[in-house]
């Protein structure tokens, strides 16, 4: 099929394998200037062409779990950070407040003890700063306890969206409460946010824009980052190859295409 053809039919009608074929397609200059170009005029027509200036705290919360992410730096004992005190926190609300954001994300690991987020929570919106939550698990009644407080997102990670790689790569968690969160955090009527991980061994396209066509049917969805794996030394993923950089610009296009409305960020994990 003529990728322009493909390209206005992928904007019109996703299916997976048009979004994968459209991906694949664009591998010469001509056919990524194409899909980058299209995907601007998107973002231009929907949500104008804003930079969002973001920031993050973390940890707000250590990271305990019986098995660790596979790919990640908890995975190695000796990268597992201990979470903030109320004095480091206010201190990193100030900083992020005298840089002029707007916005902050409170991050966290695995941990089912939330009770000193809410501390942190109260000390961001105080601040009035609009305060997103990037913690889990979160029980449904500390999503109404959180909105109360006036967290305004909530992320729930689908990170890779198949269940059988979620667990390969996630041994700790389950898929299922991942999407039973998101569920919840739009029956809350919060807003959504997602992280997908893009450039994990034996994942591909397929698995990237599955997760992007799964997260388009949750109507309370606000943003999705776009996460380019990098390897970490100690983990079983160490010697793996992070993406290309293009690779991942391709994935963040197709995102602004099947998500015309939603905030899209690109970030990555640091290679350590």
């Amino acid at each position: 099929m003529d990728f322009d053809l493909l390209l206005r039919k992928v904007a019109e009608n996703p299916t997976l394998d048009d979004c994968c074929a459209l991906l694949e397609k664009a591998n010469g200059y001509e056919e990524v200037r194409k899909l980058f170009d299209f995907a601007s005029k998107v973002r231009d027509e929907k949500v104008g062409r804003t930079l969002k200036l973001d920031s993050f705290v973390y940890p707000v919360k250590r990271c305990v779990m019986e098995k660790y992410c596979i790919y990640c730096s908890n995975y190695v004992e000796k990268f597992r950070l201990e979470p903030l005190s109320l004095e480091e926190f206010r201190k990193a609300i100030d900083f992020i407040k005298e840089c002029g954001m707007k916005r902050v994300t409170l991050e966290g690991g695995f941990s089912r003890d939330n009770s000193r987020v809410f501390d942190f929570v109260k000390i961001s919106t105080k601040a009035k700063l609009e305060t997103a939550l990037d913690i889990f698990p979160i029980s449904s009644e500390e999503l109404v306890k959180f909105k109360l407080l006036g967290v305004s997102e909530i992320y729930s990670s689908i990170e890779i969206a198949d269940p059988k790689l979620f667990s390969y790569f996630k041994p700790g968690e389950s898929f299922e409460e991942r999407i039973k969160l998101a569920k919840e955090v739009c029956k809350n009527e919060l807003g959504l946010s997602s992280t997908l991980i893009v450039g994990l061994p034996n994942t591909g396209y397929r698995e990237w824009v599955k997760g992007i066509l799964m997260l388009k049917d949750f109507e309370c969805l606000k943003h999705l980052a776009i996460s380019a794996f990098n390897p970490v030394y100690g983990t079983p993923l160490e010697n793996a190859q992070p993406i290309s950089n293009v690779k991942v610009a391709k994935v963040v296009a197709a995102a602004r295409i099947l998500l015309p409305e939603a905030d899209i960020s690109a970030c990555g994990s640091v290679g350590i």
